[in-house]
């Protein structure tokens, strides 16, 4: 949208004369700021929304809180689904903190495992076990894991953002400036 009006705008001949109920009005269509600043800031957020929904987990895109999962969700099955959206060292590494979780829940303290396959399907039933309102340490634990995942992808997000806001900033005080400065006139 932001290119069209630029382009439009740009076209019209300046200043910009008409007349209404046979009285004629000047208006200037000349804007204190750049066109392509304000483009190129649309440019740096559509770039970081696009990466956030094609890299985002799905975890936290759909569930921002507990609440949303307590509400939304099928619970144990939805949980170990975002489980398996990890990779699978990130799996092997979050399994001791899920277990304790799930341990602490169920009140099973059962020995852990030694082999890792058992040590999983372990935690998995133990998670299967959970009522859903007790979910709470285990959908902010496995969320947390989800949140580590794609670390370039999140900086070039929080670098596209800033990028956006700078030059978005920068227009906003253009603007700010050329009010003040044709009000001291």
């Amino acid at each position: 949208m932001v290119p069209i009006a630029a382009k439009f705008l740009l076209q019209l001949k300046q200043p910009f004369i008409f007349t209404l109920l046979g009285k004629e009005h000047t208006v200037y269509l000349d804007l204190p700021f750049s066109w392509y600043a304000f483009y190129f800031s649309a440019v740096a957020f559509a770039v970081g929304t696009a990466l956030f929904d094609f890299f985002c987990p799905r975890m936290i895109k759909k569930y921002s809180s507990f609440g949303e999962f307590f509400q939304e969700s099928s619970g144990a099955r939805e949980l170990l689904t975002h489980y398996w959206d990890l990779k699978q060292q990130d799996r092997m590494n979050i399994l001791p903190s899920l277990y304790q979780e799930a341990a602490n829940a169920t009140c099973d303290r059962s020995p852990r495992a030694g082999n890792p396959t058992e040590f999983a399907i372990q935690v998995q039933t133990m998670i299967r076990r959970v009522p859903r309102e007790e979910m709470t340490d285990l959908f902010s634990t496995l969320r947390e894991a989800q949140d580590y995942t794609r670390p370039r992808v999140r900086a070039a997000i929080a670098i596209s953002y800033f990028i956006g806001g700078l030059l978005f900033l920068w227009v906003f005080v253009q603007n700010v400036l050329s009010v003040i400065w044709a009000w001291w006139r």
